[in-house]
């Protein structure tokens, strides 16, 4: 409400009458007390996460301490930074061989003291263009919990993403 109020005594009649339009079309601007939701993603299989050729599976374990390391498994990359775990510990990183660019890691429900960066190749899948990539937390039947902050390199066809603990994540849009 008072954005129109604002509007009105800004804007030409025809103006905000276009505006009053345009925005009684997107968005419902309601009392100002409702709290507003982030996005969600449509959850399953085909309803956000991304479609792809199945990628090779491949299998890493490595032993990661405190002063952190990087894994390379299939065409995607973990890197744990110095500090984010207390001492040495065995992970194992899964691209696990699916329609979907998912990867799974264990110790199942390991967490990091410091955010760790995923990045995931997406090069064979069939997202379009311009939509808005992410890598989700999702279940075993790739249903997605949680989206993660994120960062797209269309021209690499890779994005990267900050993750605090050990689960299965995919590309979605």
């Amino acid at each position: 409400m008072h954005l129109l109020r604002a509007l009105r005594r800004s804007l030409p009649p025809i103006a905000l009458a276009i505006a009053a339009t345009l925005l009684g079309c997107t968005a419902d601007l309601g009392t100002g007390s409702e709290q507003v939701s982030p996005p969600t993603f449509a959850k399953g299989r085909g309803h956000g996460v991304v479609s792809c050729a199945p990628q090779a599976a491949d299998v890493v374990t490595q032993v990661i301490g405190p002063k952190g390391g990087k894994i390379k498994f299939g065409k995607h990359t973990l890197e744990i930074p110095k500090g984010a775990l207390a001492g040495p510990v065995r992970i194992t990183a899964e691209a696990v061989a699916d329609s979907a660019n998912s990867v799974r890691f264990e110790p199942h429900g390991l967490v990091f003291q410091r955010a760790t960066r995923l990045t995931l190749d997406y090069g064979s899948c069939a997202a379009p263009e311009f939509a808005d990539k992410r890598i989700v937390y999702t279940d075993d039947l790739l249903n997605i919990l949680d989206a993660l902050f994120s960062l797209d390199d269309p021209k690499g066809k890779k994005i990267t993403g900050k993750l605090w603990h050990f689960s299965r994540y995919a590309v979605a849009f």
